[in-house]
Order: structure tokens, then C-alpha cells, then sequence
């Protein structure tokens, strides 16, 4: 299964020119970078949307682990508060935004429960890395 899991990994990283998770603030420039282009995007909309999962939190988690490490959210807050810097001005937060729209499952949502989860996982990054080293 872990074996599956990393070729299938490997395909997407191929097919979206990307590194995944995104470890550093040059990566994410990048990423942020490609973006611009739309066919880019659309195919990372439709690649997220594949990470459905049972509640709508642990469908944002997948997505999250899926495109960063902890090492970089632990630099960020949603917000930007406590001196962080600012997540929610990312493009990548309305790909995340537009990857849940096209899951059927979540449709109905709003942003605000959307960003909910997305907020607690951020804030989470640096208990995760310690626990980690621990």
C-alpha cells in the first residue's frame, strides 16, 4: 500500500513539475508562481479534489499534508498574527478553496468551514514537529 502510495506520488509530481510537500519559502514561490498559469492550476484543482475523505477537517488535513511540510507552516498563521507571516493571501489557499468546491461531498459549504480546519492544521505545525523530534 505504501509502495502505491509513493508511485502514485511520483505520477503527480511528474504531471504537476512540483516537489511535494513544499519544504521552503523558495519552493513555495515557485509553486505560488505557477499558479499564474491556469491549465496549472486546474490540473492541481482536480488533483486535490481526489483527496475526499469522510469529514470535511480530515479532507482538508489530506490536502494540506499533501502540499506542505510542517518545517514551512510553522512559519505561518492563517492570519499572520504573532508576526507570522499571512496564509489566507496565498494563491494556494483558493486552489485548497476550489478543490473542496468540486467535491460533490462539500459542495454545500462555505468558505468560513473551510478555512476552520485550514486554520487549526496551520497552527498545529510546530506541536507536530516537535512531537516528531521527541
Amino acid at each position: 500500500m505504501l509502495i502505491k502510495m509513493r508511485v502514485i506520488l511520483k505520477q503527480i509530481q511528474t504531471l504537476l513539475s512540483t516537489d511535494f510537500p513544499l519544504e521552503d519559502e523558495d519552493a513555495l514561490q515557485t509553486f505560488e508562481n505557477k499558479l499564474l498559469d491556469n491549465s496549472f492550476r486546474m490540473k492541481l484543482v482536480t488533483e486535490l479534489s481526489r483527496y475526499v475523505r469522510n469529514t470535511l477537517p480530515s479532507t482538508i488535513r489530506s490536502m494540506m499534508r499533501f502540499l506542505f511540510k510542517d518545517s514551512l507552516l510553522q512559519e505561518y498563521s492563517y492570519k499572520g498574527q504573532k508576526k507570522k507571516k499571512v496564509f489566507s493571501t496565498l494563491g494556494v489557499t483558493s486552489i485548497i478553496f476550489d478543490a473542496v468546491k468540486n467535491m460533490k461531498r462539500y459542495q454545500k459549504y462555505d468558505k468560513i468551514d473551510v478555512e476552520q480546519p485550514m486554520k487549526i492544521f496551520i497552527a498545529g505545525a510546530k506541536f507536530r514537529i516537535n512531537k516528531i523530534v521527541e
